[in-house]
């Protein structure tokens, strides 16, 4: 064999060799962007199925911000009372936020003085819209409102911040949950303030009903603790849950029976 075809023969060892690196260097490279690619797809489906519950979440919440909104009403908040007509028991509210209020004419509307509880809060009774000029609302108390829930709101004039709502605001077992039992015994009646006192609190079927407070006895969860037939369980002791009531109804009742009975006396 010639020199030159041993050297023939090196060269294409060594080429060989060369072709056998790189195409193992290539295939390693192939391995590794296939790799990461299969990551970053799986990133990708994970971030895809992380966005859609994101947007079902918004999609619910925003549902029940709608809910809420239209079970609560429109709500008007720092309204200032300017003055009070006795006479034709009237009350010129100004009305800032929002610019326009969109209040409109015999719209009729509950108030609530906005100081806290312990300062003097209360429910002021139901006004209707007899004029507005701008963001001065003039309210007229309806034929319902008592002469106790009109003094309190004459009394207001001119110094109190008040809350209007389109709406009677719910019942809510959290707004009570903040008050103090002394605040409770302060704006609640005391045939029922011990059904607020109580609520949350460990207690039987028996208790309950021997101190007549009006609800139901529940486990951790907020599951009755009643049989397959909704009969309280004998012995059961769990938490004592409030029932709701209807704020509406039970102030148009009472300001009913306080009319009827001014108009009589």
């Amino acid at each position: 064999m010639s020199i030159w075809n041993k050297v023939f023969l090196g060269l294409i060892a060594i080429a060989g060799l060369v072709f056998f690196y790189v195409s193992a260097r290539t295939l390693k490279m192939h391995q590794h962007w296939r790799e990461k690619a299969i990551r970053f797809q799986q990133r990708i489906a994970e971030t895809d199925q992380r966005l859609n519950e994101l947007i079902a979440a918004n999609h619910a919440r925003y549902n029940q911000i709608v809910k809420l909104v239209n079970d609560r009403g429109r709500v008007w908040y720092d309204c200032k009372p300017d003055r009070a007509n006795e006479q034709d028991r009237e009350i010129a509210v100004t009305v800032d936020a929002p610019d326009p209020h969109g209040i409109t004419n015999t719209l009729v509307i509950h108030v609530f003085d906005a100081s806290p509880v312990s300062e003097g809060g209360r429910y002021l009774g139901q006004f209707q819209v007899r004029q507005i000029n701008g963001p001065t609302v003039v309210l007229r108390a309806t034929r319902l409102a008592t002469a106790n829930s009109w003094q309190r709101a004459a009394a207001g004039a001119g110094r109190a911040s008040w809350v209007l709502y389109e709406k009677m605001p719910f019942d809510s077992h959290d707004f009570f949950a903040q008050l103090t039992d002394e605040e409770k015994k302060a704006i609640l009646p005391a045939e029922t303030v011990a059904e607020y006192i109580k609520h949350g609190q460990e207690a039987t079927w028996e208790q309950i009903q021997a101190e007549k407070l009006n609800g139901m006895i529940v486990d951790a969860s907020g599951v009755p603790l009643i049989t397959d037939k909704g009969q309280p369980i004998p012995g059961a002791k769990g938490i004592f849950w409030r029932n709701l009531r209807d704020y509406q109804d039970l102030f148009y009742q009472f300001e009913l029976q306080q009319t009827v009975l001014a108009g009589i006396i």
